[in-house]
């Protein structure tokens, strides 16, 4: 699971500032630097593949633990928008503006996670404690 927590590989445009980007690869670069679709660049981690891992990571965190256990993981901010939505179950990823060192806290009934009768609809089985917080830095 721990490398499931890296960063997404950007492929040939690891490294690069969006100018060098733009200079290097002018048939995407610009599209790119706007888009964010890294479907466009060669030998990126596809859409599917980061779906994927990030559902790994989440699915080892319910296996491997039971309620109650408090759970610590660090990732980049990449990554980490995947692994929040297959917490949140959505397919959707959304630009959260992840702050450096944010904090983001879910208690889970893991339980009855994979339930799929009507206790899924019940909110006091899943709760967001602490969404994007960089608070910490302000002192």
């Amino acid at each position: 699971m721990w490398d499931d927590l890296t960063e997404i590989d950007v492929g040939v445009v690891s490294g690069l500032t969006d100018t060098e980007i733009e200079k290097r690869f002018p048939e995407f670069g610009f599209e790119l630097a706007t888009s964010r679709n890294l479907e466009l660049v060669g030998g990126a981690e596809t859409y599917g593949e980061r779906i994927i891992r990030a559902q790994r990571v989440v699915d080892s965190l319910i296996r491997e633990h039971k309620n109650n256990d408090r759970v610590l993981i660090f990732s980049h901010g990449g990554i980490l928008t995947h692994i929040i939505a297959r917490i949140l179950g959505t397919d959707r990823i959304w630009d959260l503006g992840i702050h450096n060192t944010a904090v983001f806290e879910f208690s889970i009934d893991m339980d009855r996670w994979h339930l799929s009768d009507g206790t899924r609809d019940s909110t006091n089985l899943r709760h967001i404690n602490c969404f994007n917080d960089a608070s910490h830095l302000l002192s």
